[in-house]
């Protein structure tokens, strides 16, 4: 038998394979083309893609036991991570400006420099309202005694010691407060009168060791003070309509109640944000008038100066940011708490820089700050009738 020569095979099965694979591709693009004109009709884009199926509860992608883990801790620990970022803040915060002002001896363009990055960062932060005229109203009291008071405290960095401007901030709003108890007929109790001796006692200590701060410091130390009691008194009238028709009138009265029933509607957010940034232009203005950019243009400072300076700005903004997070934790320990017992950690780095040179006006300072804490926490605890650091 003689075999056939491959040569005549090949062609035969290869135009087999050709007609099969151009019939299945007339079936398959008649079945596209069915398709196309079935949407057609029925009055659908016949080119739109269908949607993709979402995932259901069950169909979802289960996430890593070890990320999930993670993120529990971290939801747990935030109050202390932000606690501890705001008394490390607030400890350095004085040290640092009193450091930057004396590179740079212009307090109103050095709160103007503090109070900007401030802002920003609780814009970043924080839920803030749109600035509308009801807001004003509302916010105007609390920012014109947050003005007063961050012009005072740059004021007083400048003309006194440092240790003095720490312990009359955290004395001074026990003292004032305890004041304005005996003014509206209330004795404050036996432990607060003693406090109030010792941090009288400390405050004078810290006078003597330290030093007289010469006049425009005692404005400063005297303008922070006002503008406290401006802020304890505007608390005390918009609670109480019957001592705001006394020391206001009737007309006064209704404006203020009107003021705080609006401040009554903002949030603590925009509230921090509003009492930071609205003073800010407002100080700088007064800078230009008190002729401080010459200082600035005359002055020239060196690289140490300038890293100082940033340094004091983001310490000041940090210290603004995570109080602010902490005022906006529902049910735990808030600002008010840390504040007072910042003054213990400002006083510690004061120290930590001054050295020996802090001699007794430290231990004098450190008096008055625990007088002055303690008077505000013991007030905290007869107000809340809980410890101090509950749900913590």
């Amino acid at each position: 038998m003689t075999d056939l020569p491959t040569s005549s095979i090949a062609p035969s099965q290869s135009n087999g394979e050709d007609a099969t694979r151009k019939e299945a591709m007339r079936k398959a693009g008649a079945e596209y083309f069915d398709k196309i004109l079935a949407k057609a009709q029925a009055g659908k884009d016949p080119f739109k893609e269908p949607p993709r199926p979402r995932h259901t509860s069950t169909e979802a992608e289960t996430v890593d036991p070890d990320l999930e883990t993670v993120g529990r801790v971290l939801e747990g620990s935030k109050l202390y991570v932000i606690s501890a970022f705001f008394v490390l803040a607030s400890s350095c915060s004085p040290i640092l400006a009193k450091g930057a002002m004396q590179a740079l001896r212009t307090p109103c363009i050095q709160a103007f420099l503090h109070l900007l990055p401030a802002g920003g960062l609780l814009w970043a932060f924080t839920d803030v309202a749109p600035l509308t005229v009801g807001l004003a109203k509302g916010i105007a009291p609390t920012a014109a005694c947050s003005a007063l008071q961050v012009l005072s405290f740059f004021g007083a960095l400048l003309y006194a010691d440092v240790k003095l401007v720490v312990a009359w901030v955290v004395y001074c709003p026990s003292f004032l407060r305890a004041a304005l108890e005996l003014y509206q007929g209330r004795k404050p109790q036996q432990v607060h009168m003693v406090l109030m001796g010792f941090g009288g006692l400390g405050l004078l200590s810290s006078l003597l060791w330290g030093g007289w701060p010469g006049l425009l410091g005692v404005l400063s130390l005297l303008g922070w003070a006002v503008g406290q009691a401006l802020r304890l008194a505007w608390d005390a009238v918009k609670r109480d309509r019957e001592l705001a028709a006394s020391i206001l009138g009737d007309r006064g009265c209704e404006v203020a109640m009107e003021a705080a029933q609006q401040e009554a509607r903002i949030r603590a957010g925009s509230l921090d944000f509003y009492r930071v940034c609205l003073p800010a232009v407002p100080i700088l203005i007064m800078g230009f008038l008190c002729l401080e950019g010459k200082e600035v243009v005359n002055h020239e400072l060196s690289v140490p100066d300038v890293s100082q300076l940033l340094l004091s700005v983001s310490c000041w903004a940090m210290a603004c940011a995570t109080g602010a997070m902490l005022a906006n934790l529902p049910g735990r320990a808030r600002r008010e708490t840390l504040e007072p017992l910042s003054g213990f950690g400002q006083l510690a780095a004061i120290v930590g820089v001054q050295g020996v040179a802090a001699g007794w006006s430290a231990f004098s300072a450190a008096l008055a700050v625990g007088s002055g804490a303690g008077m505000q926490l013991l007030r905290m605890c007869d107000r809340k009738h809980q410890p101090l650091l509950s749900n913590v």
